[in-house]
């Protein structure tokens, strides 16, 4: 935690920058996905120009930025460390509720032992991501779903589960596949409850800012993902191109010029990076420009793969824990097909690390050593001074290859029919 202390004062925090200067046009009443400059401190008026900007930012996730972006951005920086320190905490205490007894503070020792020595974490706070904050509200969400308890208090609290997963859909669209699911693991109610909710929250946007907001989002996400496969698209002056910031506003963060960035290791961890361009190394197919509709239908198939094994549980009387365990698991692992996800990305982990180890702690089953163990990678790097050296990109590779299997051993495990103690026996809602 010191370390990271320092990394908020030593380094340029630049995505954190960039979504507070999105936050804060967008409280000026500018669109901040077509203002060029929409940068944290930008002096003068506006420069409305017909290209669009470089935030692959929801409006639900620039509007929740708008309180701290009015602070000065050092001040903004601090918020935000302990802001982010505070989400893992509540994170992990949230993904808890999936645990009984003693087990509990086990699960909370052992992800927070893990979590604050990995790499990503250092990471995602050095640059002020918000995944941690979907951490906590997807997989305190998910862990209320699952639970058993019934009459009006487990009703209550399964409904308080699903706004949150409704919010954290919101928020993140790619996250909208858990709301898809839930149906499959015995959770309609709550389905319909996350349902109303996220269409709750994406109205409260368009009563704030602008409908045409959540276009200009999709059109910047689809250019990044060009960007992804074909670089320099965003430096196109070509009309509609995505707009980059002035390279002569070496302030436009409000960041010394030249401040360093611990530098990410895995790179792009997606099918456009990773996947696609090997099957052409291999079989001389297929051509960059199919990337993008490929890895669609690569998501696609990826989530009827997640209900099909969901189904199986169904059908077995799995527990609603083990299929929500699973759904988690299937539904991180969309990512992989998104135009961009970077090892900052992987607090998200531990939503299935979680709910896989509650679900698999009543069972006699080799799948829990393994997620722990899967798990250890998180203790297996140090950094130094810089923040550049350490795992070659290789090994973070390979650690995106053997998660996004996670959901299918978890499931394999249970469909084999391991032996369930008695009191893990419990009907569904």
């Amino acid at each position: 935690m010191w370390a990271s202390w320092q990394d908020v004062h030593a380094y340029a925090g630049v995505d954190l920058s960039n979504r507070l200067g999105a936050a804060r046009t967008l409280d000026e009443g500018i669109d901040p996905y077509t203002y060029r400059n929409a940068r944290y401190g930008q002096p003068g008026p506006p420069e409305l120009v017909k290209r669009w900007n470089e935030h692959p930012y929801s409006p639900t996730l620039i509007w929740a930025y708008v309180p701290i972006g009015r602070l000065p951005f050092e001040k903004a920086r601090e918020v935000d460390f302990w802001l982010e320190w505070m989400g893992l905490a509540l994170a992990v205490g949230g993904l808890s509720v999936a645990f009984r007894g003693a087990d509990r503070w086990a699960w909370v020792g052992l992800a927070l032992a893990l979590i604050v020595h990995q790499f990503s974490w250092r990471l995602h706070v050095e640059r002020g991501q918000a995944y941690v904050f979907l951490t906590m509200l997807a997989g305190t969400g998910l862990a209320m779903i699952a639970a058993t308890k019934r009459g009006r208090g487990g009703g209550l609290l399964r409904a308080a589960g699903a706004i949150l997963v409704g919010t954290a859909a919101a928020t993140r669209p790619s996250l909208a596949v858990l709301i898809v699911l839930l149906p499959l693991c015995g959770r309609w109610r709550q389905a319909i409850v996350a349902t109303l909710a996220a269409a709750a929250v994406v109205g409260l946007t368009f009563l704030a800012g602008d409908r045409g907001h959540w276009a200009g989002y999709v059109r910047v996400v689809e250019r990044l993902e060009r960007e992804m496969i074909s670089p320099g698209t965003l430096n196109s002056t070509e009309d509609g191109a995505l707009g980059m910031p002035d390279p002569t506003l070496a302030d436009a963060y409000e960041i010394p010029a030249g401040q360093r960035r611990i530098r990410s290791r895995s790179g792009n961890l997606v099918a456009n990076t990773l996947l696609w361009p090997e099957l052409k190394r291999q079989r001389g197919w297929p051509e960059p420009e199919a990337y993008p509709q490929l890895s669609k239908q690569a998501a696609i198939a990826w989530i009827g793969l997640a209900a099909g094994l969901i189904t199986l549980l169904w059908l077995r009387g799995s527990t609603p824990l083990d299929r929500i365990a699973v759904m988690s698991a299937m539904a991180v692992a969309v990512d992989f097909f998104l135009p961009v996800r970077y090892e900052y990305a992987d607090v998200l982990y531990l939503i299935p690390l979680g709910l896989c180890l509650a679900a698999m702690r009543a069972r006699q089953a080799i799948v829990l050593p393994l997620l722990i163990a899967a798990s250890l990678w998180m203790t297996m790097d140090r950094v130094d001074e810089l923040g550049v050296e350490g795992s070659p990109a290789f090994v973070w590779r390979a650690i995106t290859m053997v998660m996004l299997p996670a959901g299918i051993v978890v499931a394999v495990a249970i469909l084999r029919g391991c032996p369930i103690r008695a009191e893990a026996s419990v009907p569904p809602e």
